[in-house]
């Protein structure tokens, strides 16, 4: 999945490495093509401070905007779409 600059996302699976828990939302500070696609994610604390910077294949995140559907048992005819 392609992702644009400045676009939310989120964790797909944990990452301890980084302590970073499936499900954060960051948002694409910069995209990568070589040597293979990547997205440098920046995760906010609360007081909207960096916690984490790091680059993730495109296969370990998803658009808000999809986990929004998944998770919604019932959209009204108005909420059908997002603004991506």
């Amino acid at each position: 999945m392609k992702f644009e600059q400045y676009e939310t996302v989120v964790l797909i699976e944990d990452d301890p490495t980084e302590d970073l828990k499936k499900g954060e939302v960051g948002t694409v500070v910069m995209i990568f093509t070589e040597p293979e696609e990547a997205y440098e994610v920046e995760f906010v604390d609360e007081e909207g401070k960096t916690k984490v910077q790091k680059a993730f294949l495109p296969e370990k995140l998803k658009n808000t905007c999809k986990v929004l559907k998944e998770n919604v048992e019932y959209l009204s005819p108005r909420r059908r779409t997002c603004g991506h």
